[in-house]
């Protein structure tokens, strides 16, 4: 139900004969399972239920986990293809990042969540990209969420860190997550277009 949209049309080309690597793919299929199945988490995940907090911070942190899942597919995307977070910048680009972009200013409006996670990093790569998305410059939107996921998977991020509201962090994180879910998507099936 929550496959990628060619991913039938995939296994039965695999039936058929064809190998990964006439996809482009640079992997194992026992890669490229894992990935499909990340990507399935992903995209059914519906949040979680934490006893004690109030809804609006359960939410928060339902996006959150919603964009560490997304973003963990992403690392496996970017493996199966052989690409480096560096090398992402054309392809989100491609996939209108200005408008997530747009999005994320309108909805983190005081810079409350993202002075947070700047604060946070220890990469000057990583600041740089983020503070492209302050200057409206082109930046790497793949930072977007790799900065994210990495803040929250080492503790320090919450849905209320430096006084974000939580449906505002809600919002910034499913937006990004069902970004990079679309992307994965419509890439696996660029892949397959292009074998046929």
């Amino acid at each position: 139900m929550h496959s990628l949209t060619d991913w039938k049309r995939f296994c039965t080309a695999l039936k058929a004969g064809k190998k990964p690597g006439e996809f482009g793919f640079t992997c194992s299929m026992g890669d490229i399972n894992r990935f499909a199945s990340r990507y399935r988490v992903a995209k059914s995940f519906r949040g979680i239920q934490l006893e004690g907090f109030s809804p609006k911070t359960q939410e928060g942190y339902g996006a959150l986990f919603k964009l560490f899942l997304a973003y963990s597919t992403f690392e496996q995307f970017m493996h199966v293809q052989s690409f480096q977070l560096t090398e992402m910048q054309r392809l989100f680009e491609d996939h209108d990042v200005n408008t997530l972009c747009q999005q994320i200013k309108q909805l983190d409006r005081n810079r409350a969540f993202y002075t947070f996670i700047h604060s946070q990093l220890d990469r000057r790569a990583a600041q740089d990209e983020i503070e492209k998305l302050w200057a409206g410059k082109d930046l790497n939107g793949a930072y977007l969420a790799s900065t994210v996921r990495h803040i929250f998977a080492h503790g320090q991020l919450t849905p209320h860190a430096n006084q974000s509201q939580p449906k505002a962090v809600n919002r910034i994180c499913n937006a990004i997550a069902d970004f990079l879910l679309k992307i994965i998507d419509t890439e696996f099936s660029k892949r397959l277009d292009q074998a046929d």
